[in-house]
């Protein structure tokens, strides 16, 4: 699968494969230096004498100069397979090899972890970066977004690993082999014979749902290892504890602190409240923040603790409920059953599944502590969850493991 690039993106990609300074192509398109960063940026487009003084100093056929200026020239950040704008070789040749699934939904109060996230796996000395969290809590979704804001610094391909079906930490590596759509050779073991393939690729692999396979950390490690010019993105609940692992644990979407002093575009700013109109907006069209729903959707939102697949589930609630009779159900905790995607893992189709899978990944030990802190309803101290655990039990071990 192919993923889609701007021209922004397109012109920073050849402008350095062509060994060109930003101050170097401006003089050649008598332009500023100012310009040419603007348009890389995506923030201005050329006019049309710079793009076709572009297309002369970037290379671009004759014959493909005029599809070139009509892709530099779009109203809007053209992408690649759009109708806009017909393939052609001199684009293509410069999109690395992916299997990123195609994302139909736009990502909602990240902005902020993006670019972070992103700026941690563009140093040098980064290699490994977990992003971390309870199930809901969107990693999978930003590490997808990664992926596709990064592609052009692996000229050797994105690809995603999903690893939610797979429990025996020996399958890590076939899984791995079968998204590079690479033969493991049978002279070798597995790991040898992928560590191989990988040596002279500069590639990002990214592995997802993988708290499930921290027996397989070493394995990763290994990799990382033998293979100099690889990267790695891990989505785990838990950590994986190997050296040189950069963690980047997510928080909840922004909820305000307080509604009764908010008015509607304050209210309006707050990611949990914009992802919850905009999936409201999927079911029902009309569906709008107002000052008659406004308490209510905050009050939602807040009940759901800012986690975006609970608000994903609860939001598609409006196709049948009111904000008010959806805040009665939840609060009766009704709702935790109520049928989220087709498309999403089953293990996400409802809140219920997601805790219920959390749950069963844990060790009995783990389980008794984790019950018998359900009896503080808002949270507790290090005090008093020593209290209520099992005698010479590490608390603070225990706590990091949950």
């Amino acid at each position: 699968m192919v993923q889609e690039i701007t021209f922004s993106q397109w012109l920073k990609t050849r402008r350095k494969l062509l060994d060109l300074t930003q101050q170097v192509l401006a003089e050649r398109v008598n332009c500023s230096v100012e310009m040419i960063y603007k348009i890389e940026a995506g923030q201005r487009r050329p006019s049309p004498q710079i793009a076709r003084l572009l297309a002369t100093e970037l290379n671009i056929p004759p014959s493909e100069q005029d599809a070139f200026v009509r892709f530099a020239r779009a109203a809007t950040p053209t992408l690649l397979h759009t109708r806009q704008v017909e393939s052609t070789p001199w684009r293509d040749a410069f999109i690395p090899h992916n299997n990123l699934p195609l994302q139909l939904t736009a990502l909602i109060g990240r902005e902020h972890d993006l670019e972070a996230a992103g700026g941690r796996l563009r140093q040098d000395d980064v290699r490994l970066l977990t992003l971390l969290g309870p199930p809901g809590i969107g990693k999978t979704r930003l590490a997808l977004q990664l992926g596709t804001d990064t592609l052009l610094d692996f000229p050797d391909g994105v690809y995603f690993v999903e690893l939610a079906s797979i429990t025996q930490p020996e399958r890590l590596i076939p899984a791995i082999a079968r998204a590079l759509d690479m033969s493991i050779d049978g002279h070798k073991k597995p790991l040898a014979s992928l560590q191989d393939y990988l040596f002279e690729r500069r590639l990002l692999l990214i592995l997802d749902n993988f708290e499930q396979l921290l027996a397989a950390a070493g394995d990763v490690h290994a990799i990382l290892a033998a293979c100099p010019l690889v990267k790695v993105v891990v989505t785990s609940r838990a950590p994986l504890r190997i050296r040189g692992e950069r963690q980047f644990p997510l928080s909840p979407l922004a909820l305000p602190a307080r509604i009764d002093d908010l008015n509607l575009q304050g209210l309006a700013g707050y990611a949990a409240v914009r992802l919850f109109i905009e999936r409201a907006r999927a079911v029902q069209p009309q569906f709008a923040l107002t000052a008659d729903n406004a308490v209510v959707l905050a009050a939602l939102c807040a009940r759901l603790d800012g986690l975006p697949l609970a608000i994903e589930i609860v939001a598609a609630q409006v196709a049948v409920l009111q904000p008010e009779e959806i805040l009665d159900h939840l609060t009766g905790r009704r709702l935790l059953e109520s049928q989220g995607m087709a498309d999403v893992d089953a293990r996400h189709q409802t809140l219920n599944a997601a805790i219920d899978w959390s749950y069963r990944q844990l060790e009995p030990d783990e389980q008794t502590f984790f019950r018998r802190l359900g009896v503080f309803v808002d949270g507790c101290t290090l005090a008093a969850a020593q209290a209520v655990c099992q005698p010479r039990q590490d608390v603070v071990q225990m706590l990091t493991k949950l």
